[in-house]
């Protein structure tokens, strides 16, 4: 269980005050809340990268900083270095978490094969997606935080990301999904919160 105890979080301003919340393992959660309102803050909260002002977040019992090779979250293609390759991340992701998953494997979901040699700079947008979503498959974890990784999907990958979402699923991981919109995320989420007055609430 990952849990949220009581946290205040700030960057430029107060997000979230003392909020609590349990998200249980092997389900699907979807955050849906305006731009601004602080998702990512809570990821980056979630998963260890912010330091909070107080309270805690726990996973499996321990700090969150303690168990951070169980869950994973990159907070978008912003983070790529320009002149690393699509095959260099796989394999960092991979031997990080130790994960089971085959390099060429993971390659293969978003049809990145013919590309993974080549330099993160010459990617297309498309490609640079494709490559985000890809590491979360790479890293196998039982925590997967992604933010807003719909967005900038064409058809044919939101199709692929969909039946992710159904393999994860299957598999028992705990998904975190954050959004704007309600319709894109309740056909896929065991359940739906939202950051108002900066509390985390179920809606």
């Amino acid at each position: 269980m990952l849990q949220v105890k009581e946290i205040t979080v700030r960057n430029h301003r107060e997000v979230l005050k003392h909020t609590s919340f349990n998200f249980e393992c092997g389900k699907t959660y979807g955050v849906i809340a305006d731009h601004g309102a602080g998702k990512t803050t809570l990821l980056r909260a979630l998963s260890g990268q912010i330091q909070l002002q107080s309270g805690q977040v726990q996973l499996s019992g321990k700090f969150v900083q303690d168990k951070i090779d169980e869950l994973f979250y990159c907070e978008g293609i912003h983070c790529f270095e320009p002149n690393q390759t699509g095959r260099a991340y796989v394999c960092r992701v991979q031997k990080y978490y130790h994960s089971a998953k085959r390099i060429d494997e993971s390659l293969s979901v978003f049809h990145l094969d013919a590309i993974a040699d080549r330099p993160i700079r010459s990617y297309t947008l498309q490609e640079k997606h494709r490559l985000l979503l890809t590491l979360y498959f790479a890293s196998d974890a039982n925590y997967l935080l992604l933010d807003e990784l719909m967005n900038g999907l064409k058809d044919e990958d939101r199709h692929i990301f969909d039946r992710l979402i159904r393999h994860w699923q299957r598999e028992g991981k705990t998904l975190i999904l954050t959004g704007h919109r309600t319709e894109t995320l309740a056909p896929m989420c065991h359940q739906l919160l939202t950051i108002y007055q900066k509390q985390l609430i179920a809606q």
